[in-house]
């Protein structure tokens, strides 16, 4: 004898089929007589040049109304429909959702295991799912071979409404432009009276029509976009750089701009997700988060006009840190259904930290398109460079494509050599370094200040408490995570750079009036790549010197071993000339007054 089960769950979902195997093997059973009632399905929002073709896969009877409510049917009886053939399995319709049930999610796993009612009757069992339950079992229902579909609808050059006549029953209907199928029921006629609702809880996909028999809403095939995400040196959002170089400590201010898509309206449980994934070299600060909605798209004009949105109410966002310095910064809208249509703009700042100055990695999240796979991806970070990527998952759709951001900082490094046994490399030698061309220190050009790494090398920390940059053992210095500019820009512009040398190694007998001062103008391009110049015209006594891009700084015991080349040589004989003009100043001194003591 047939089983039957009152239906009491609505009709929803457009979800992604996939096929599945079936393992068992069931009895076959004789169809029972459905209704031959005419009725029909409406598309709503039936998107241009797409079919919809409906399949039946049961019928309804025994239909008892509610109480309270004329049109709405609080109970009737739901059979499992044959297929083209009783005794092929794959062309049966107990064969396929049977298959179904058995691969949902979890839930309803767990309901069909526990039950031994509906073997023949499996979309009786259909009828207790809940909305989320049904959606699972559509998403990977597969029609039985050779079936025909039972009427079909085909839109035009403009999406509208569609309506398919067609015998009462509940119905599969595929959409010949995507591989999304929607599982919904035809109104019901009993006794001469209509019944256009059943008693339920709105759930998945339909959102205000979900209770409503013979209609679903055709979602509109239209991919979530990729966020645009920019990066500026100020809080106003006013010019974005292009070309991003900085200096470690200072902020940056992210903006991440994302419009939900109208169709969300009509879904109960449409989900949104802003993920925003920053490498080592960033420190995240989303408790100044800000997130705007609006009807159009949000720029630096616009954001005072739009609507700042409340967090916990509008949306929560959570944060972590992977062991390589990724950080994962998630922005959950609360109810995309009530903002469906709106654009959005998320806004927080970070700040560059000294992680930035060492290679390392970056492990970001991304989906496959085609097979809407999730994995977790590790590439190679050069150092002095800070990426950061966002993406966007729309309805549980997978991770868009990714719009990035890099940013970079500097290095400049010198190598300190001296005369005769440290001609190759001289240590312990002391230098202040300047932000411009003046070494001349006031209130508003003092030396930068730094944490010092290891002997010779030192990162950038406007906090920071180090001014003497020291030679290590091999007569180098290296300064790290410096800007191009004094204010970032998308130009490739060099910055002056200025190094005092403030002490050098006497105990090795080199003169401490003979001391260097050189300007090196800073360019960092945009691909990352760091070039140092000198600055000819700022270079005591011709000590520096940069060949090859590298640098290297003379010291020296007396005079005598001054370059001699070029304008160097000038200066170097022009003190020699004061010399020798001093010392015949003084001699004329003497004999004057020698002479002058004769005279008495």
């Amino acid at each position: 004898m047939n089983k039957t089960r009152k239906l009491i769950a609505g009709f929803v979902a457009m979800m992604t089929v996939a096929a599945m195997a079936f393992a068992g093997f069931l009895p076959i059973r004789p169809a029972l007589a459905d209704s031959t009632d005419t009725s029909s399905i409406t598309v709503v929002n039936a998107q241009p040049g797409h079919t919809y073709s409906a399949y039946r896969f049961a019928t309804f009877s025994n239909v008892k109304a509610d109480d309270t409510k004329r049109d709405t049917i609080a109970s009737m009886d739901v059979t499992t429909l044959s297929g083209p053939s009783e005794t092929e399995n794959a062309q049966r319709w107990v064969y396929k959702l049977h298959d179904a049930c058995l691969y949902g999610n979890d839930s309803v796993k767990a309901k069909w295991n526990r039950s031994s009612a509906y073997g023949e009757n499996p979309a009786a069992f259909m009828a207790t799912l809940t909305g989320e339950e049904l959606a699972s079992v559509a998403a990977v229902l597969t029609l039985p071979e050779g079936l025909a579909p039972d009427g079909t609808a085909t839109v035009g050059d403009t999406a509208k409404d569609m309506t398919i006549d067609l015998p009462e029953g509940w119905y599969v209907i595929t959409d010949s432009g995507s591989d999304k199928k929607a599982i919904v029921a035809t109104t019901v006629t009993s006794g001469g009276t209509p019944y256009t609702k059943f008693l339920l809880n709105e759930g998945t996909g339909q959102s205000a029509i979900a209770d409503t028999l013979g209609r679903f809403y055709a979602k509109a095939e239209e991919a979530q976009g990729k966020p645009h995400k920019e990066v500026y040196a100020d809080a106003t959002h006013k010019k974005a750089e292009d070309l991003a170089n900085f200096n470690i400590g200072d902020p940056v201010y992210y903006t991440i701009d994302t419009h939900i898509s109208p169709h969300a309206a009509n879904y109960n449980d449409y989900t949104f997700v802003i993920m925003d994934q920053a490498s080592r070299g960033l420190t995240l600060n989303p408790s100044t988060l800000t997130l705007l909605s609006a009807d159009k798209t949000i720029d630096a004009n616009s954001e005072a006009t739009a609507t700042k949105l409340t967090k916990d109410t509008d949306y929560t966002w959570d944060i972590s840190t992977a062991t390589d310095g990724t950080t994962t910064l998630k922005i959950t809208i609360t109810s995309p259904k009530t903002l469906a249509g709106k654009y959005l703009r998320a806004a927080y700042p970070a700040t560059i930290n000294a992680d930035i100055v060492k290679p390392g990695t970056y492990t970001y999240t991304s989906t496959n398109a085609a097979t809407k796979e999730t994995k977790d991806t590790t590439d190679q970070l050069p150092a002095n460079r800070a990426y950061n990527a966002s993406r966007v998952d729309a309805y549980d759709q997978g991770w868009t494509e990714a719009s990035d951001t890099t940013i970079f900082t500097g290095s400049i490094d010198f190598t300190k050599v001296g005369v005769d046994e440290d001609a190759a490399a001289l240590a312990g030698v002391t230098f202040n370094l300047y932000r411009g061309t003046s070494s001349k220190q006031s209130d508003t050009n003092k030396p930068l200040t730094f944490n010092q790494v290891a002997v010779g090398e030192y990162n950038y920390n406007p906090a920071g408490k180090v001014t003497d940059l020291v030679t290590d053992a091999h007569g180098k210095i290296t300064v790290n995570g410096l800007a191009a500019n004094m204010i970032p820009n998308p130009k490739v512009e060099a910055a002056p750079y200025t190094f005092k040398e403030t002490s050098t190694n006497t105990s090795k007998g080199y003169a401490q009036s003979i001391l260097a001062t050189f300007t090196v103008d800073h360019a960092i391009s945009d691909s990352g790549v760091v070039t140092n110049t000198m600055d000819k015209a700022n270079n005591t006594l011709r000590l520096a010197e940069i060949k090859d891009n590298a640098i290297t700084v003379k010291n020296v015991k007396n005079v005598t071993q001054l370059p001699l080349t070029g304008a160097a040589g000038v200066v170097l004989f022009a003190f020699l000339a004061l010399v020798l003009a001093t010392i015949a100043t003084l001699l004329a001194m003497v004999y004057r007054r020698a002479r002058a003591g004769l005279d008495e």
